[in-house]
């Protein structure tokens, strides 16, 4: 199984290396950690205090997008004041953190399975880190499917981030501009389908909208138990304290910060 870390998360002040707008209202950023970065794996989260006199008060929970030996990058949506506040941060700016937090991606070692990694809009954050890792992995090899879903051409995030990985990249957008006309479930379920590969073979990793990890939570029944998803929910603490991100899995409710954001797809309640 990929290495997975367990130690405890860390308060820090960090220094922003760099922040570029990759699309309208969608910015990259990388961070300067190397304690965070050092214990981060994919699928974990940071709890980011993006004002700097204490408004807005909460922290904003942002998936890890990838991982380098001193940094991490962050790949997020403008959808609020603390995330146009985080926007506005240039090189040389701190922030304050906290992480990493939560349950990353588990991939298997020794595992035939064939990898796909769906994602729905800004879902493409936490899965770009674990194509890191599987690509690592495959020594190079074009191992791992990657479907990326958007409502348009112009919101097709990291598409060559991923075939630079050796993904074999495909893509649904919901006005057919590019790739294929309609979702990521719908081309997924294609894909799988298809005489290429054993359906109980796949094993799938995704994020994105709940409503698309239930379709893929229906679709992959029998499929490889393997599969994995990431969940989104607003977060409060970020540390499992206050409950206010709980959701209802197959075994019980379930702190999405805490126990997720990262769950197996037989605990998804679909």
């Amino acid at each position: 199984m990929m290495k997975q870390y367990k130690s405890m998360p860390k308060q820090v002040i960090a220094k922003v290396i760099s922040q570029k707008e990759v699309k309208r209202g969608c910015f990259r950023m990388k961070i300067e950690s190397p304690i965070i970065a050092r214990s981060a794996s994919p699928g974990q989260f940071l709890h980011i205090l993006c004002g700097d006199s204490g408004y807005p008060l909460l922290r904003r929970p942002i998936s890890i997008h990838r991982i380098g030996k001193k940094d991490i990058e962050i790949l997020y949506s403008v959808i609020g004041k603390g995330t146009k506040i985080l926007s506005g941060k240039r090189s040389g700016d701190t922030l304050d953190i906290i992480g990493p937090l939560g349950n990353g991606f588990k991939v298997f070692k020794g595992s035939r399975s064939v990898k796909m990694l769906v994602a729905g809009g800004m879902g493409v954050a936490p899965l770009l880190g674990l194509a890191d890792e599987l690509s690592r992995g495959a020594k190079g090899k074009n191992k791992f499917i990657v479907v990326l879903g958007a409502r348009t051409h112009n919101h097709i995030l990291c598409e060559g981030d991923f075939k630079r990985l050796g993904g074999d990249v495909h893509i649904a957008t919901e006005d057919g501009s590019k790739g294929r006309r309609g979702s990521a479930t719908d081309l997924a379920r294609d894909i799988v389908h298809s005489k290429k590969y054993k359906w109980r073979d796949v094993c799938i990793y995704t994020a994105g909208p709940i409503n698309m990890v239930k379709a893929l939570a229906r679709l992959v029944e029998g499929c490889s138990i393997e599969s994995q998803a990431s969940l989104e929910e607003r977060m409060a603490c970020g540390l499992g304290a206050c409950l206010g991100c709980a959701i209802e899995t197959q075994s019980g409710y379930k702190r999405v910060c805490k126990d997720g954001p990262v769950f197996n797809f037989c605990e998804v309640v679909a």
